[in-house]
């Protein structure tokens, strides 16, 4: 299977890949599809997150059709007060299909309505 292109967060000062989608369960929720014929792109999207001042952010969502103008009604990061559960960050970009770590460190941060727990 090809390796999926995963989502960018900043934690700290460093960039990780992320190996969960919090932007999946607010589209899920609002039953929009971005399903992509790309096979190293099967979301249709790819994502920069932030991890500031205990929250999670939403920078920008990259490589699709969905904007943020569309989405949010802005541009502007914002706190992903849709998303709990774990955030996989990795320390590397290789990753299996399922955004589990093929190699390198990973971290995992707990989430609740967008904050750090």
């Amino acid at each position: 299977m090809t390796l999926q292109i995963n989502d960018i967060i900043t934690y700290k000062g460093n960039e990780f890949t992320l190996g969960s989608d919090p932007l999946n369960e607010l589209l899920y929720t609002k039953n929009i599809s971005t399903y992509s014929g790309n096979t190293a792109n099967r979301r249709g999207y790819q994502c920069k997150w932030e991890i500031k001042n205990n929250s999670l952010y939403l920078i920008e969502i990259l490589m699709s059709k969905l904007k943020m103008e569309v989405l949010f009604g802005t541009i502007e990061p914002l706190i992903a007060n849709w998303y709990d559960g774990e955030l996989i960050l990795i320390d590397g970009y290789s990753v299996d299909i399922d955004g589990i770590p093929c190699s390198g460190e990973s971290l995992s941060i707990s989430i609740t309505a967008g904050h750090v727990n």
